[in-house]
C-alpha cells in the first residue's frame, strides 16, 4: 500500500493507481484473495497495471462484452489524469 502525505512521484502515483484497482477487483469478484495488481512504471508518465485473480473471476472482471473492465479502465483513467498520468489495463490468463 501507499503512505499518505509522502512526497508525489511516478512511482507512488503508480502504486496508488495500483491499489485503487486491487480495491475495486477485489469487491467485484468471488475470491479476492487471489487478486494481484502488480505496476510498472516507465519512468516517464505512463502506468502498466497488470492484473492476474482466479481464473474463475476473469469472466467477473472483464464482463459481458467486455464493459466491466472497460468501466475501470475509464475509471483508471480519470485518476491518472489528475496526476497527469497515462495509465494501460492488462488482464492476464
Amino acid at each position: 500500500m501507499f503512505s499518505v502525505g509522502h512526497q508525489s512521484g511516478p512511482v507512488d502515483d503508480a502504486g496508488r493507481l495500483a491499489s485503487v484497482l486491487e480495491f475495486l477487483i477485489k469487491e467485484l469478484v468471488d475470491i479476492p484473495a487471489n487478486v494481484v495488481v502488480d505496476y510498472k512504471s516507465d519512468g516517464g508518465r505512463t502506468v502498466s497495471l497488470n492484473v492476474s485473480a482466479d481464473k474463475t473471476d476473469l469472466g467477473k472482471i472483464i464482463g459481458k462484452h467486455g464493459r466491466i473492465i472497460k468501466a475501470l479502465r475509464q475509471i483508471m483513467s480519470a485518476i491518472a489524469a489528475k496526476s497527469k498520468q497515462r495509465v494501460s489495463i492488462t488482464v492476464l490468463d
